[in-house]
Protein backbone atom coordinates (compact mmCIF):
# COMPACT_ATOMS: atom_id res chain seq x y z
CA UNK A 1 0.00 0.00 0.00
CA UNK A 2 2.98 2.23 1.02
CA UNK A 3 4.22 1.61 -2.46
CA UNK A 4 0.65 2.50 -4.26
CA UNK A 5 0.79 5.75 -2.15
CA UNK A 6 4.36 6.51 -3.46
CA UNK A 7 3.57 6.13 -6.89
CA UNK A 8 0.58 8.11 -6.88
CA UNK A 9 2.44 11.16 -5.28
CA UNK A 10 5.48 10.57 -7.79
CA UNK A 11 2.76 10.74 -10.75
CA UNK A 12 1.06 13.56 -9.47
CA UNK A 13 3.64 15.64 -8.38
CA UNK A 14 5.70 15.26 -11.91
CA UNK A 15 2.02 16.65 -13.62
CA UNK A 16 2.10 19.63 -10.98
CA UNK A 17 5.70 20.52 -11.76
CA UNK A 18 4.50 20.58 -15.51
CA UNK A 19 1.82 22.94 -15.15
CA UNK A 20 1.32 24.17 -11.54
CA UNK A 21 -2.45 25.91 -12.34
CA UNK A 22 -4.29 22.58 -11.82
CA UNK A 23 -6.12 22.98 -8.47
CA UNK A 24 -7.98 19.77 -9.24
CA UNK A 25 -3.66 18.41 -9.23
CA UNK A 26 -3.08 19.61 -5.63
CA UNK A 27 -6.34 18.28 -4.60
CA UNK A 28 -5.85 14.80 -5.43
CA UNK A 29 -2.65 14.99 -3.93
CA UNK A 30 -3.67 16.19 -0.52
CA UNK A 31 -5.85 13.52 -0.82
CA UNK A 32 -3.23 10.89 -1.33
CA UNK A 33 -1.14 12.66 1.42
CA UNK A 34 -4.36 12.08 3.47
CA UNK A 35 -4.81 8.09 3.03
CA UNK A 36 -0.89 7.99 3.57
CA UNK A 37 -1.28 9.53 7.14
CA UNK A 38 1.21 12.13 6.08
CA UNK A 39 -1.13 14.76 7.14
CA UNK A 40 1.23 18.02 6.97
CA UNK A 41 2.04 17.48 3.45
CA UNK A 42 -1.31 16.82 2.70
CA UNK A 43 -2.58 20.47 4.25
CA UNK A 44 0.64 21.93 1.86
CA UNK A 45 -1.27 20.39 -1.01
CA UNK A 46 -5.09 21.55 -0.09
CA UNK A 47 -3.33 24.49 0.84
CA UNK A 48 -2.31 25.43 -2.60
CA UNK A 49 -5.22 23.78 -4.27
CA UNK A 50 -7.19 26.56 -2.26
CA UNK A 51 -4.72 29.24 -3.80
CA UNK A 52 -5.89 28.30 -7.29
CA UNK A 53 -9.65 27.59 -5.99
CA UNK A 54 -10.74 29.40 -3.32
CA UNK A 55 -14.74 29.15 -3.20
CA UNK A 56 -13.59 25.09 -3.24
CA UNK A 57 -15.79 23.53 0.26
CA UNK A 58 -14.29 20.49 -0.08
CA UNK A 59 -10.86 22.24 0.21
CA UNK A 60 -11.40 23.83 3.43
CA UNK A 61 -13.23 21.26 5.04
CA UNK A 62 -10.56 18.80 3.82
CA UNK A 63 -7.76 21.31 5.35
CA UNK A 64 -9.68 21.09 8.88
CA UNK A 65 -10.14 17.66 8.51
CA UNK A 66 -5.85 17.28 8.42
CA UNK A 67 -5.12 19.83 11.52
CA UNK A 68 -7.74 17.28 13.76
CA UNK A 69 -5.85 14.35 12.25
CA UNK A 70 -2.61 16.05 13.88
CA UNK A 71 -4.75 16.92 16.86
CA UNK A 72 -4.88 21.07 16.44
CA UNK A 73 -8.73 21.02 16.84
CA UNK A 74 -8.38 24.87 17.20
CA UNK A 75 -6.27 25.12 14.03
CA UNK A 76 -8.89 23.38 12.46
CA UNK A 77 -11.80 25.71 13.67
CA UNK A 78 -9.55 28.87 13.26
CA UNK A 79 -8.90 27.71 9.77
CA UNK A 80 -12.31 27.82 8.83
CA UNK A 81 -13.05 31.05 10.70
CA UNK A 82 -10.30 32.45 8.57
CA UNK A 83 -12.10 31.46 5.73
CA UNK A 84 -15.69 32.47 6.75
CA UNK A 85 -13.97 36.09 7.77
CA UNK A 86 -12.64 36.58 4.00
CA UNK A 87 -16.12 36.19 3.00
CA UNK A 88 -16.33 32.08 2.09
CA UNK A 89 -19.28 31.24 4.26
CA UNK A 90 -20.95 27.70 3.72
CA UNK A 91 -22.91 26.07 6.47
CA UNK A 92 -21.28 22.91 5.88
CA UNK A 93 -18.10 24.38 7.73
CA UNK A 94 -20.37 25.02 10.49
CA UNK A 95 -21.34 21.28 10.13
CA UNK A 96 -17.71 19.98 10.26
CA UNK A 97 -16.45 22.09 13.27
CA UNK A 98 -19.32 20.44 15.12
CA UNK A 99 -18.96 17.19 14.03
CA UNK A 100 -14.39 17.67 15.47
CA UNK A 101 -15.65 18.32 18.87
CA UNK A 102 -18.75 16.28 18.42
CA UNK A 103 -15.93 13.33 18.10
CA UNK A 104 -14.15 14.32 21.11
CA UNK A 105 -17.15 14.72 23.01
CA UNK A 106 -17.44 18.36 23.68
CA UNK A 107 -21.04 18.84 23.17
CA UNK A 108 -20.64 22.19 24.44
CA UNK A 109 -18.55 23.55 21.96
CA UNK A 110 -20.42 21.02 19.13
CA UNK A 111 -24.09 22.02 19.77
CA UNK A 112 -23.52 25.94 18.85
CA UNK A 113 -21.89 25.40 15.38
CA UNK A 114 -24.55 22.76 14.47
CA UNK A 115 -27.51 25.35 15.24
CA UNK A 116 -25.46 27.67 13.31
CA UNK A 117 -24.93 25.26 10.13
CA UNK A 118 -28.95 25.29 10.69
CA UNK A 119 -29.92 28.64 10.53
CA UNK A 120 -27.58 28.92 7.55
CA UNK A 121 -29.73 25.96 5.74
CA UNK A 122 -32.67 25.07 7.97
CA UNK A 123 -32.79 22.13 5.64
CA UNK A 124 -29.56 19.96 6.83
CA UNK A 125 -31.36 16.83 7.90
CA UNK A 126 -27.53 16.13 9.20
CA UNK A 127 -27.65 18.68 11.64
CA UNK A 128 -30.89 18.08 13.07
CA UNK A 129 -29.62 14.47 13.55
CA UNK A 130 -26.72 15.58 15.02
CA UNK A 131 -28.02 17.66 18.07
CA UNK A 132 -30.32 14.91 18.79
CA UNK A 133 -27.12 12.78 19.60
CA UNK A 134 -26.24 15.04 21.78
CA UNK A 135 -29.76 15.53 23.12
CA UNK A 136 -29.46 11.07 23.11
CA UNK A 137 -26.18 11.72 25.10
CA UNK A 138 -27.80 14.22 27.84
CA UNK A 139 -30.99 12.43 27.60
CA UNK A 140 -33.25 15.24 27.30
CA UNK A 141 -35.12 12.83 25.21
CA UNK A 142 -37.78 15.66 23.52
CA UNK A 143 -35.49 17.38 22.31
CA UNK A 144 -34.16 14.48 20.24
CA UNK A 145 -37.65 13.49 19.22
CA UNK A 146 -38.11 16.95 17.54
CA UNK A 147 -34.83 16.89 15.64
CA UNK A 148 -35.33 13.20 14.86
CA UNK A 149 -38.27 13.84 13.47
CA UNK A 150 -37.00 16.94 11.48
CA UNK A 151 -34.41 14.69 10.20
CA UNK A 152 -36.58 12.40 9.69
CA UNK A 153 -38.97 14.41 7.18
CA UNK A 154 -36.22 16.11 5.57
CA UNK A 155 -33.88 12.54 4.64
CA UNK A 156 -35.58 9.51 6.09
CA UNK A 157 -32.45 7.10 4.83
CA UNK A 158 -29.95 9.32 6.03
CA UNK A 159 -26.95 7.76 7.85
CA UNK A 160 -27.20 7.23 11.73
CA UNK A 161 -30.76 8.49 11.71
CA UNK A 162 -32.31 5.42 12.23
CA UNK A 163 -29.54 4.35 14.74
CA UNK A 164 -30.70 7.48 16.73
CA UNK A 165 -34.17 6.77 16.43
CA UNK A 166 -33.68 3.27 17.67
CA UNK A 167 -31.06 4.37 20.88
CA UNK A 168 -34.45 7.12 21.66
CA UNK A 169 -36.76 4.09 21.53
CA UNK A 170 -34.63 2.39 23.73
CA UNK A 171 -35.12 4.93 25.81
CA UNK A 172 -38.31 4.88 25.41
CA UNK A 173 -38.79 1.05 26.39
CA UNK A 174 -39.44 0.79 22.63
CA UNK A 175 -37.65 -1.78 22.32
CA UNK A 176 -39.22 -3.94 19.35
CA UNK A 177 -39.42 -0.50 17.38
CA UNK A 178 -35.72 -0.07 17.93
CA UNK A 179 -34.56 -3.55 17.00
CA UNK A 180 -36.69 -3.00 13.86
CA UNK A 181 -34.80 0.61 13.33
CA UNK A 182 -31.12 -0.94 14.21
CA UNK A 183 -31.98 -4.19 11.00
CA UNK A 184 -32.79 -1.36 8.83
CA UNK A 185 -29.51 0.47 9.77
CA UNK A 186 -27.17 -2.55 9.38
CA UNK A 187 -28.97 -3.64 6.27
CA UNK A 188 -27.90 0.02 4.65
CA UNK A 189 -24.53 -0.14 6.86
CA UNK A 190 -23.88 -3.76 7.23
CA UNK A 191 -20.74 -2.69 8.91
CA UNK A 192 -22.30 -0.12 11.06
CA UNK A 193 -20.34 -1.69 14.85
CA UNK A 194 -22.07 0.51 17.27
CA UNK A 195 -25.93 -0.59 15.21
CA UNK A 196 -24.61 -4.11 15.44
CA UNK A 197 -23.64 -4.31 19.09
CA UNK A 198 -26.84 -2.55 20.99
CA UNK A 199 -29.09 -4.95 18.38
CA UNK A 200 -27.03 -8.03 19.91
CA UNK A 201 -27.95 -6.46 23.71
CA UNK A 202 -31.54 -6.15 22.70
CA UNK A 203 -31.34 -9.97 21.38
CA UNK A 204 -29.61 -10.38 25.07
CA UNK A 205 -32.20 -8.76 27.01
CA UNK A 206 -34.95 -11.45 24.80
CA UNK A 207 -33.12 -14.34 25.84
CA UNK A 208 -32.62 -14.88 22.12
CA UNK A 209 -28.89 -16.11 22.37
CA UNK A 210 -28.14 -17.90 18.83
CA UNK A 211 -28.95 -14.13 16.74
CA UNK A 212 -27.17 -12.61 19.90
CA UNK A 213 -24.15 -14.85 19.17
CA UNK A 214 -24.29 -14.47 15.75
CA UNK A 215 -24.91 -10.46 15.49
CA UNK A 216 -21.70 -9.98 18.33
CA UNK A 217 -19.61 -12.31 16.15
CA UNK A 218 -20.42 -9.90 12.95
CA UNK A 219 -20.00 -6.86 15.14
CA UNK A 220 -16.12 -8.20 15.96
CA UNK A 221 -15.75 -7.92 11.79
CA UNK A 222 -16.68 -4.85 11.72
CA UNK A 223 -14.83 -3.18 15.13
CA UNK A 224 -12.34 -5.75 16.33
CA UNK A 225 -11.21 -2.93 18.75
CA UNK A 226 -13.79 -3.16 21.50
CA UNK A 227 -13.59 -4.44 24.54
CA UNK A 228 -16.76 -5.28 25.09
CA UNK A 229 -17.78 -8.02 22.07
CA UNK A 230 -15.36 -9.58 23.16
CA UNK A 231 -17.03 -10.32 26.82
CA UNK A 232 -20.33 -11.00 25.54
CA UNK A 233 -18.97 -13.03 23.23
CA UNK A 234 -17.19 -15.25 26.31
CA UNK A 235 -20.05 -15.26 28.55
CA UNK A 236 -22.56 -16.98 26.15
CA UNK A 237 -19.97 -20.03 25.69
CA UNK A 238 -20.01 -19.45 29.45
CA UNK A 239 -23.50 -19.74 29.51
CA UNK A 240 -23.24 -22.81 27.00
CA UNK A 241 -20.85 -24.71 29.12
CA UNK A 242 -18.72 -24.90 25.94
CA UNK A 243 -15.57 -23.43 24.99
CA UNK A 244 -13.81 -22.71 27.39
CA UNK A 245 -10.25 -21.81 26.50
CA UNK A 246 -11.47 -19.77 23.46
CA UNK A 247 -13.52 -18.02 25.84
CA UNK A 248 -10.78 -17.10 28.57
CA UNK A 249 -8.62 -16.12 25.14
CA UNK A 250 -11.68 -13.35 23.80
CA UNK A 251 -11.82 -12.13 27.45
CA UNK A 252 -8.09 -11.78 27.57
CA UNK A 253 -8.52 -10.23 24.38
CA UNK A 254 -10.92 -8.09 25.21
CA UNK A 255 -9.16 -6.44 28.87
CA UNK A 256 -5.82 -5.88 26.17
CA UNK A 257 -7.68 -3.50 24.33
CA UNK A 258 -8.40 -1.83 27.95
CA UNK A 259 -12.19 -1.05 28.96
CA UNK A 260 -13.44 1.59 30.65
CA UNK A 261 -13.09 0.94 34.23
CA UNK A 262 -16.57 0.12 34.83
CA UNK A 263 -16.53 -2.32 32.73
CA UNK A 264 -13.77 -4.32 33.59
CA UNK A 265 -15.36 -5.93 36.93
CA UNK A 266 -17.19 -7.96 34.04
CA UNK A 267 -14.06 -9.30 32.38
CA UNK A 268 -12.61 -10.36 35.32
CA UNK A 269 -15.69 -12.46 36.53
CA UNK A 270 -16.10 -13.73 33.76
CA UNK A 271 -12.29 -14.72 33.51
CA UNK A 272 -12.90 -16.30 37.53
CA UNK A 273 -15.96 -18.37 35.97
CA UNK A 274 -14.29 -20.06 33.02
CA UNK A 275 -11.36 -20.73 35.45
CA UNK A 276 -13.20 -22.42 38.21
CA UNK A 277 -15.27 -24.35 35.39
CA UNK A 278 -11.87 -25.39 34.17
CA UNK A 279 -10.72 -26.80 37.76
CA UNK A 280 -7.62 -23.81 37.99
CA UNK A 281 -8.92 -22.58 41.14
CA UNK A 282 -6.13 -20.43 42.24
CA UNK A 283 -6.51 -18.59 39.03
CA UNK A 284 -10.48 -18.35 39.31
CA UNK A 285 -9.83 -16.83 43.31
CA UNK A 286 -7.10 -14.29 41.90
CA UNK A 287 -9.68 -12.70 39.20
CA UNK A 288 -12.81 -13.14 41.73
CA UNK A 289 -10.57 -11.32 44.14
CA UNK A 290 -9.46 -8.41 41.10
CA UNK A 291 -13.71 -7.71 39.91
CA UNK A 292 -14.26 -7.80 44.06
CA UNK A 293 -11.97 -4.75 44.43
CA UNK A 294 -12.90 -2.92 41.11
CA UNK A 295 -16.35 -3.16 42.47
CA UNK A 296 -15.24 -2.47 46.20
CA UNK A 297 -13.42 0.89 45.10
CA UNK A 298 -16.12 2.11 42.75
CA UNK A 299 -18.68 2.66 45.52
Amino acid sequence: MTGNFEEAIAILKKILEEDPTISDGFFALGNVYFKARRFQEAVEAFTRALELKPDDSFVVINVANCYAALNRLELAEKFIQDQVQRGFDDPQFYHVLGTLYALRGNYDKARPYFEECLKKNPRSASAHNAIAAICLNRDDLACAEQHLQAARELNPTLLNLRYNLAQLYEKQNRLQEAMELYQQEIADSPSHFKALFNLARLYRLQHREQEELETLQWALQADPNFPLTYFYLARIYLRRGERFQEAIELVKKGLELKPEKENLPLGYFLLADLYNRLGNYAASDEYARKGQQLVNSSR
